[in-house]
Formats: C-alpha cells, sequence, structure tokens
C-alpha cells in the first residue's frame, strides 16, 4: 500500500537501518556504531534474552541493525516499506507493533545513557571514536576522488571513468565495511504502531527546510557535536 509522495514540514523522528553489507558480527563495525547498534531479527547474532528487535512480518535481508540513536530529519517519506513476498494487506508493509516501538525507544535512552557511563570511564573515548570518524572519512574522500578521475582512450575523443565508482549511499558515500545494502528507513509514529518508512534525503524537499544526508557515520559526528563541552552528554533524546 504505497502512500503519496508527502514532506514533513516539522521533521520526522527517525532510526535508520543497515546491514554493514550483510556482516553479523558487531565488533566488525565503528566502534560509536557498536555502542548504537541493535540486531533485527532474522539475526546471527540473537540469543535467547538478547537485545534485539523484530519487525511484522520478519525483515529481510538477514543480520540487519538498527542504529539506536532517534534524531530529527526533515526529508521526504516515499511511503511504507512494501513486503512484496506477501499478497495480504496485513502483511504488505513492514511495521513495529506498539510495544516493538516502546521497545525501541527505551533502548534509544538507555544506549545514551549507557554511552555517558562509557564517557565517563574512558575519557579518551570520545577522541578515540571522533579519530575512527575522520579516518573512514579520509578513506570516502580519497575513494570519491578516485571515482571522479577521467582517463581519455588512445586515439578517441570518448571518456571514460579511470575507476569504478565506490558503493554509495542515499545522500552519502559509504565505505566497504561499513555500507548498507537497503535504503535509509525511518520508523514513522501512526499511533498504536510504527510503520517502516522509505525516507528521501532533503536534498531533495525544499530550499527552505535544513540539509539532512542518510549516512550512518553522521551518528558519529552528531553525538561530537554534542559533546563539544566536556560536561554534556553525548546526545540529548529528540522531542
Amino acid at each position: 500500500m504505497q502512500r503519496t509522495l508527502k514532506t514533513a514540514p516539522d521533521g520526522v523522528s527517525i532510526c535508520l537501518m543497515a546491514t554493514f553489507h550483510g556482516s553479523g558480527r558487531l565488533e566488525a563495525l565503528p566502534e560509536i556504531l557498536q555502542r548504537y547498534c541493535v540486531p533485527v531479527s532474522l539475526h546471527d547474532l540473537i540469543r535467547p534474552g538478547s537485545t534485539h528487535i523484530h519487525t511484522t512480518p520478519e525483515w529481510y535481508p538477514r543480520n540487519t541493525w538498527v542504529i539506536a540513536y532517534k534524531y530529527k530529519t526533515f526529508g521526504r517519506i516515499l511511503g511504507r516499506w512494501q513486503n512484496r513476498k506477501s499478497h495480504r494487506p496485513r502483511e504488505s508493509s513492514y511495521m513495529l507493533d506498539f510495544r516493538t516501538h516502546r521497545q525501541l525507544e527505551v533502548i534509544c535512552e538507555q544506549r545514551i545513557i549507557q554511552w555517558e557511563a562509557i564517557c565517563a570511564q574512558d575519557p579518551n573515548v570520545k577522541q578515540r571514536c571522533y579519530d575512527q570518524y575522520k579516518a573512514i572519512r579520509r578513506q570516502l574522500y580519497d575513494k570519491r576522488k578516485a571515482s571522479q578521475q577521467l582517463v581519455k582512450k588512445p586515439n578517441s575523443m570518448v571518456t571514460v571513468v579511470g575507476v569504478p565508482p565506490p558503493d554509495r549511499l542515499p545522500g552519502g558515500w559509504g565505505p566497504n565495511a561499513v555500507t548498507p545494502k537497503v535504503q535509509p528507513i525511518c520508523l514513522e509514529d501512526s499511533g498504536e504502531q510504527s510503520y517502516v518508512a522509505n525516507v528521501k534525503s532533503s536534498e531533495d524537499a525544499s530550499d527552505t527546510q535544513p540539509k539532512e544526508t542518510h549516512n550512518p557515520l553522521n551518528v558519529v559526528r552528531r553525538i561530537r557535536s554534542k559533546l563539544r563541552s566536556p560536561s554534556k552528554g553525548p546526545a540529548e533524546k529528540s522531542e
């Protein structure tokens, strides 16, 4: 049940989901994402009693993560994420039921509290995560620059790309180790249920709206920006 393209003039609170190339290993992610990523069933990391999220129906592909950090975006909502395997209206799109939606909100709050405790115990963790982020940004810059290099065939006026373009996220460049295989989605609060909705980068929204990219690594930038002052926590809960 595809919904009409719409904008979110007041913004919409979202959490990002990504496969990170299908890796089920938490240690394969940058440290800051290790602190915030939660497995989405079906996932190799899920064990009885472990923290994880279920969608209805079960999410596909396997080994997807939700970044338990809620923030506001002004991008367009393209519609609910379609479950093309089902012909039943109730299962035509993915959703979180009321209980799971609240569970995710609690997890987001808990991860911020845990992050604050980690920062209090290890004064170097903020800088270490930020250094990792800068290193990844440098890799992305070099990769993007290489992809833009053009070479000309001998005795030809045809210009071809010298290096294949790297994997790309909607709204931002991503390294091989952390590039999602699914588009960014938002958890659209709709009363008793949260529908998994496809979000378009706000570069295509109104020029009067703030710019917003959907690269999961922007979590690092957001948290870092809220950590400028040593007395402040990593992030405040989105309204």
